[in-house]
């Protein structure tokens, strides 16, 4: 587990749908600690455990439902929170712990800050943290996510994803401040966060 920033950490990564890298973020705060996104490996969910556990998962959007994220839920005794249109695609006899509904932004435990960004899905979320050094860490989940260095955006309209709501998500997401902007997943690898800054060139926009 690497500390990249004061009382943040990046867990080690993990392989998601066969080609994508993926990193959790344990985020400490004046109210405890909060997992951004989830992990799925069991040897990464010790070190969580280790380090005095978390109050949530928040997700950001549905393909991070797996059969995994509610291992780590039990393993990590936390409640899995995400936008209140995930629970659609929630399996059957299961239901999100933390319902949230940011359309004009929600203040989470901690100063937590979470956005509604639809465009990749229809429940999107964001999330943004000033940690105690007072870096601005802004998650964005998938809505954006480098390519081989080429930050791009991906439209999956079969979960509801629109390439408008994705313009104006990313509109609005040039409008916030941050010193940090940490994706769920990216592909090649891995960029240096600090030295990043999607919005200053157009994203490519693709759709699936």
């Amino acid at each position: 587990m690497f500390e990249i920033a004061q009382g943040l950490w990046q867990l080690p990564v993990e392989r998601r749908f066969g080609t994508l890298n993926s990193h959790a973020y344990l985020i400490e705060h004046a109210e405890g600690m909060d997992l951004i996104y989830t992990s799925e490996n069991d040897r990464n969910l010790a070190g969580v455990n280790r380090m005095g556990g978390v109050q949530h998962i928040y997700l950001s959007h549905n393909h991070e439902i797996s059969p995994g994220v509610f291992r780590a839920r039990q393993q990590l005794n936390s409640k899995l929170a995400g936008h209140s249109a995930m629970q659609k695609y929630m399996p059957e006899g299961t239901d999100l712990d933390v319902v949230l509904d940011p359309t004009q932004g929600q203040i989470l435990p901690g100063g937590i800050e979470a956005i509604y960004t639809p465009g990749h899905t229809d429940n999107n979320i964001c999330y943004r943290a000033i940690l105690e050094d007072g870096t601005r860490v802004l998650f964005v989940g998938d809505v954006i996510y480098p390519d081989h260095g080429v930050w791009k955006t991906l439209v999956m309209e079969g979960d509801g994803g629109s390439h408008m709501d994705m313009q104006n998500s990313l509109q609005h997401l040039t409008g916030i401040e941050a010193d940090l902007i940490l994706p769920s997943v990216y592909l090649g690898q891995a960029p240096d966060w600090k030295a990043q800054n999607p919005f200053s060139a157009r994203p490519e926009l693709t759709a699936a």
